[in-house]
């Protein structure tokens, strides 16, 4: 199956020109990823594979160069999977939001203090990663939910059992997946300033798992087919 963008969208009217985005085919203008990762996981390693296959993606592997790729790249979006962000990266990231209108989607799998601090003291969020240990539950697809000028929700899996770090302080509109017994909430997606943020909680994420799909829509892609249909 080949993944192709949204068509159609574009990001708010008095977004930053270089983040107002006209409706596109990947073939005529890809979108330009950018993927921070600090080792080559199996969840990295499928993430890369799934979205290159309509997409530029670059690689950095260092604050550094995921700095630098930030400011003469200016990607589309950054898929931020396991590093360690050191206080000039969250500022770089945080400003590429706020600022310039990027979107950002964090991965459980990260250390919680760096994912924490990016959410409260760069971007301003009142979410807050819950305490204790991460926890397997079935979450439901949140109809409240804010329909993110890159994605929408048709398509999605109803509900699926994921093991994660869960976060609380969401609006309901922010909660893209929730639990019918609490109020934390494993997937997250908000607007920050021009930008937007994508939480994703679920630390047990392949090719193989529905929150790959999640992933990929946040990132710019079309509904994912019938469950159990992968990508190929």
């Amino acid at each position: 199956m080949e993944l192709v963008p949204i068509s159609g969208l574009t990001l708010e009217d008095n977004a930053p020109p270089n983040r107002r985005r006209l409706p596109h085919t990947f073939k005529a203008n890809p979108l330009k990823v950018l993927m921070i990762d600090l080792s080559w996981t199996k969840t990295y390693f499928d993430l890369y594979c799934s979205i290159k296959k309509a997409s530029h993606v670059t690689t950095a592997t260092t604050a550094a160069e995921a700095i630098a790729n930030i400011r003469l790249n200016k990607p589309d979006v950054i898929v931020v999977t396991n590093t360690t962000l050191l206080r000039q990266l969250t500022l770089a990231l945080a400003s590429y939001v706020k600022a310039d209108g990027g979107t950002v989607i964090l991965s459980g799998k990260m250390h919680p203090r760096d994912v924490g601090f990016f959410l409260t003291n760069g971007l301003g969020l009142k979410w807050r990663l819950t305490k204790g240990d991460p926890k397997a539950a079935l979450y439901g697809l949140n109809a409240d939910a804010m329909l993110g000028q890159r994605w929408q929700f048709d398509g999605l899996p109803e509900e699926f059992r994921m093991r994660v770090r869960t976060v609380t302080g969401t609006h309901r509109h922010e909660a893209v997946y929730v639990s019918n017994d609490s109020d934390e909430v494993p997937i997250a997606w908000g607007q920050v300033g021009y930008g937007h943020v994508g939480y994703v909680g679920d630390l047990e994420a392949d090719e193989d798992n529905e929150t790959m799909w999640v992933v990929l829509r946040m990132v710019g892609f079309v509904p994912p087919p019938p469950p159990g249909t992968l990508p190929s």
